[in-house]
């Protein structure tokens, strides 16, 4: 089975180094790469398509609203930011439209692909250099009533770092079942659907 990636990005160094990132894995296959939005957006109607990597910066559409007319038209398109902004409420905002992950552009090859494939196995994705960013508190003026224990409050910020329950559960010496319970009840105590939610909802609340 092949993987079809499509590439919307309108700087052409970067596009044409993903591409041939792309075609040097035998099982991702490139079906797409795109100068904008519109054009993508025409294409999208026709073209199966697993994964997008989608720089937030277009010249004819804000990405980040791209992400959300995306998911909203074909959900099962998996969305990665691929972006130079580094800036936390970017990430945020592309989590918050349904985006799985965000890469910088500079990140290193063997790394960006290993991003493209977490992502295309439903796991949320961050580039190192995102991980630190999400990783570093927030200040917030947010108070908020979700009474999260210690060990929840660490959940999250592992999960906030892009980790699976499995590297947490090892990280923090649990059962990968404990893990799952922590999650379980963050999403029920925030009241949102999913992890990606759950930082979004995180961040607000000061917790991230």
């Amino acid at each position: 089975m092949k993987y079809r990636i499509a590439i919307v990005d309108d700087h052409p160094l970067i596009s044409e180094g993903v591409q041939n990132l792309i075609t040097q894995n035998s099982d991702l296959q490139l079906v797409g790469s795109f100068v904008d939005a519109t054009h993508f957006l025409l294409d999208m109607r026709s073209t199966e398509i697993d994964l997008v990597l989608l720089d937030i910066s277009l010249p004819d559409m804000d990405g980040i609203d791209l992400c959300l007319q995306i998911k909203r038209s074909k959900p099962q398109i998996i969305v990665v930011g691929l972006s130079n902004h580094a800036e936390k409420s970017a990430v945020m905002k592309m989590l918050q439209n349904g985006a799985s992950g965000y890469i910088l552009k500079n990140t290193p090859p063997d790394e960006l692909i290993d991003c493209i494939y977490r992502a295309l196995q439903g796991q949320l994705v961050f580039s190192s250099s995102i991980q630190q960013i999400m990783a570093k508190p927030e200040l917030s003026l947010l108070s908020t009533n979700m009474q999260l224990t210690t060990r929840e409050k660490e959940v999250l910020k592992l999960l906030a770092q892009g980790l699976t329950g499995i590297q947490i559960a090892e990280k923090l010496f649990l059962s990968k079942f404990t893990v799952e319970n922590h999650r379980k009840n963050m999403l029920r105590k925030m009241n949102v659907n999913n992890v990606a939610s759950l930082i979004v909802e995180g961040t607000k609340m000061g917790l991230l």
